[in-house]
């Protein structure tokens, strides 16, 4: 008996070369939380709470900001890529990203250089030598509309507010 097969995650037949906008998240190896940590808001009347309370949000680790500076370099190494929106969260990343041009790079390409790249950056600060930064593979989701674009970036928006209580 061998490893189960892995479950296909893309669209059948759906051409991920296509001009489009694409929800993408891809997790770190074994779920780790290295790329940062959410803090939570300041609760209103508390003592010594702000009197103005904040928003949760994700201070990155040294990682994470790699991760992030790395996400915000996709589109100048895929010229008709755009970052429409991401979160780097302790244990993920959240993308929404839209392809501009028909053909140039597929989804799984962008993803694949994006996770290459940050992990040899990742490990040249760390000092280590092929250490495993993401899972392998990663979610996607093909934006069907505008309903659909705007919900995904209210998820990636809200995401640290879910991880308060329920992390990972």
């Amino acid at each position: 008996m061998g490893l189960p097969a892995r479950k296909r995650m893309r669209l059948k037949g759906y051409d991920y070369r296509m001009a489009g906008s694409y929800f993408i998240t891809i997790c770190t190896a074994g779920k780790r939380c290295v790329l940062g940590e959410v803090v939570a808001p300041d609760h209103a009347g508390a003592a010594g709470a702000s009197p103005c309370p904040t928003e949760p949000k994700c201070l990155l680790s040294p990682m994470g900001r790699i991760v992030r500076d790395e996400a915000l370099r996709i589109p100048l190494h895929f010229s008709s890529v755009n970052i429409d929106s991401f979160i780097v969260m302790p244990n993920h990343v959240h993308l929404l990203l839209s392809i501009m041009v028909d053909g140039d790079s597929s989804l799984s390409e962008i993803i694949g250089r994006f996770k290459s790249v940050s992990t040899r950056r990742v490990n040249e600060a760390c000092g280590t030598s092929g250490r495993k930064l993401w899972q392998t593979g990663f979610y996607d989701h093909v934006i069907r509309d505008r309903s659909d674009f705007e919900g995904r970036c209210s998820y990636i928006e809200r995401n640290p507010f879910r991880w308060i209580g329920h992390p990972g």
